[in-house]
């Protein structure tokens, strides 16, 4: 299972009648098993909205983040998401909860190095063998749904929470399924 738990995200949208143009930039902080990851990422996002209720939208980025592994594995990873989904918004006043669906196709790059496990420890210690590395590359197509609320501080700034569970395809590179925390910053011009 993987957690992954996105903060101190900053999304400006730029909006003109019902298009939107958002760019988010922050912090993605990760949770694999035992592995703590922290890296950074950013997305571009295109959104339609034909009535109050209703929010198409596609998005793509990159992510990235390293990570020292238990056994002495080192991963670098690259992750280029592309996102299309819909909201569906309950409310128009302040408090605005909404339920989402996506379907996010992920091309992945791994770099990862490694050697032979002669002690079980995290660091690298004499009688382990020079790294070698490995470079993979992955796809996972993903169906994913979940809940959230904008709440509105003033006209142009609210404040966005999202719980979302996607299930992948492709067992093979990753896990059946993970889930998404976000919380972060929107402001509208």
């Amino acid at each position: 299972m993987l957690l992954t738990i996105s903060l101190a995200i900053t999304n400006i949208i730029y909006s003109q009648n019902e298009y939107q143009i958002g760019i988010s930039a922050g912090v993605v902080e990760t949770n694999f098993d035992l592995d703590h990851d922290i890296g950074f990422g950013t997305l571009i996002s295109f959104s339609y909205l034909p009535n109050e209720s209703i929010q198409l939208f596609l998005s793509s980025g990159i992510i990235t983040w390293n990570n020292m592994a238990y056994y002495n594995r080192i991963y670098n990873n690259k992750i280029t998401p592309i996102i299309m989904g819909a909201k569906y918004i309950y409310s128009s006043n302040k408090f605005q909860p909404y339920f989402l669906i996506e379907l996010e196709q992920i091309y992945g790059y791994r770099l990862k190095g490694f050697g032979e496990e002669v002690n079980p420890l995290p660091y690298d210690v004499p009688g382990y063998k020079n790294y070698i590395t490995e470079s993979i590359k992955f796809s996972d197509l993903m169906l994913a749904g979940g809940l959230g609320f904008n709440y509105k501080l003033d006209k142009n700034i609210n404040i966005e929470t999202s719980f979302v569970i996607s299930f992948i395809s492709n067992k093979k590179n990753s896990d059946a399924y993970h889930m998404r925390l976000f919380t972060g910053l929107n402001y509208l011009f």
